[in-house]
C-alpha cells in the first residue's frame, strides 16, 4: 500500500522530487560527517581561531554573507566586499571565510558578481596553494594568479584567471578593521533586503501574485 508520495518499496515515487531531496540531503550528510570528524580528530589551533571568527560572524552579522558547504562538508561564508574610500586599499573583492583561513579574491579584473560564482569545490585547494606560495614568498601578502573553469551561457566552459591571497585578519589590525566595515555594510544591506522582501510579500495576496504571473 502506498500513500502517493512513496512507492511500494518505501521510496519517493516522483523521480524529480526524489532528486531534489537527494540534492538537499547530500550537503547535510557531508556537514554532519565533517562535524563528527572535528570532534573525533580535533582541530588545529589555527582552525579553532578561524571557526571562532566564523561563529561570531554568523551570530553578529547573520545577513552579511552567503553560507555554502563544499563536498567534504566544510562550511564557507562568502562575503561580497563593497569598496569605499576607507577600505579601497585594504580588503576588496570577495572573501571566502573558512576553517582554513580567509581567501580574498581581488575585484580589479572581474566584477564582484563574477567572483561570487567562484567554484565552491576549489576554494580549499586554492587556500592550500595560496598558503604554500605565501610561506615561500618574500612578500607573503602578495597577490597570486588563480585559474579556474567557469561556465558561460554563451561561450561554454572558459578558464578564468583572478588575483587572490590569504587575508590576515588575525595578525593585521587594518585588515581586521576593513573586514568589520564590510560586514557591517553587508549586514545593513542584507537586513534591508530581507525587510523589503517580507514587506512586499505581506502586501500582496497569493491570488494577486498568481494573477501577475
Amino acid at each position: 500500500m502506498t500513500d502517493g508520495f512513496y512507492n511500494e518499496l518505501g521510496r519517493i515515487a516522483d523521480k524529480d522530487v526524489a532528486s531534489e531531496v537527494a540534492n538537499l540531503e547530500k550537503p547535510a550528510r557531508a556537514r554532519e560527517a565533517e562535524l563528527k570528524r572535528q570532534i573525533e580528530i580535533g582541530l588545529t589551533p589555527d582552525q579553532e581561531k578561524n571557526i571562532a571568527i566564523m561563529e561570531l560572524i554568523k551570530t553578529k552579522y547573520p545577513d552579511a554573507f552567503e553560507a555554502r558547504i563544499d563536498d567534504n562538508g566544510r562550511q564557507i561564508l562568502v562575503v561580497d566586499m563593497i569598496l569605499t574610500a576607507k577600505n579601497s586599499v585594504g580588503l576588496n573583492g570577495v572573501l571566502f571565510i573558512t576553517q582554513e583561513g580567509i581567501l580574498q579574491l581581488s575585484s580589479t579584473k572581474h566584477a564582484n558578481d563574477q567572483l561570487i560564482k567562484f567554484p565552491t569545490d576549489v576554494v580549499f585547494d586554492t587556500i592550500t596553494r595560496a598558503k604554500v606560495v605565501s610561506k615561500h614568498s618574500r612578500n607573503p601578502g602578495n597577490w597570486i594568479p588563480i585559474r579556474y573553469d567557469a561556465v558561460n551561457k554563451d561561450f561554454g566552459t572558459m578558464q578564468i584567471t583572478v588575483d587572490g591571497k590569504m587575508a590576515d585578519v588575525i595578525g593585521d589590525d587594518r585588515q581586521r578593521d576593513h573586514l568589520k566595515e564590510a560586514l557591517t555594510t553587508q549586514q545593513d544591506l542584507g537586513a534591508e533586503r530581507k525587510k523589503r522582501v517580507a514587506t512586499s510579500a505581506a502586501a500582496r495576496s497569493i491570488k494577486k501574485v498568481l494573477d501577475d504571473l
